[in-house]
């Protein structure tokens, strides 16, 4: 009993995706400066990420605190989440922010905006890095020893 070719080339031939639709959500990057709200966990002493947004350019996301290990990363969908169902509902960005505050958005994974805590950045990438991530905004960049300290370390 043979191959049939044609099952061949379906399972082997390249996936090339296109995209259909205008864009969903806010745009997640600017090239201006951004503001920004502190989320913090449980305790509010745990500082687990920042949630920045710029009206000018319809922009709007949310930074992760290494420190906050996973916690801190995995709670980027739920925000990402509120953020995307803001911008379907045609809410500016810092309209979007101030209702999640105001109406106590969050829970003990993602964390909620700390009341008065906000800050201004001069951009997305500036805010990144100065909470030590990456410049893609993924995690921190390895230090040059890192390895060997593992290799140490037993890890």
């Amino acid at each position: 009993m043979g191959v049939d070719e044609r099952d061949v080339r379906r399972a082997t031939a390249d996936v090339h995706f296109q995209p259909v639709g205008g864009k969903v959500g806010y745009a997640s990057a600017c090239s201006g400066p951004v503001h920004y709200r502190t989320i913090a966990g449980d305790s509010g002493a745990e500082v687990l990420g920042y949630l920045w947004y710029c009206d000018a350019e319809e922009a709007a996301g949310y930074v992760p605190r290494p420190e906050g290990g996973d916690a801190a990363f995995n709670a980027g969908a739920y925000w990402a989440d509120l953020l995307a169902g803001a911008w379907q509902r045609g809410l500016p960005p810092s309209a979007a922010v101030d209702e999640f505050e105001s109406r106590s958005a969050g829970g003990p994974a993602s964390g909620w905006i700390v009341p008065d805590a906000s800050g201004k950045a001069p951009g997305v990438q500036e805010l990144r890095t100065a909470v030590g991530l990456s410049p893609s905004g993924n995690r921190p960049p390895q230090q040059a020893d890192e390895p060997q300290r593992r290799r140490r370390s037993g890890e």
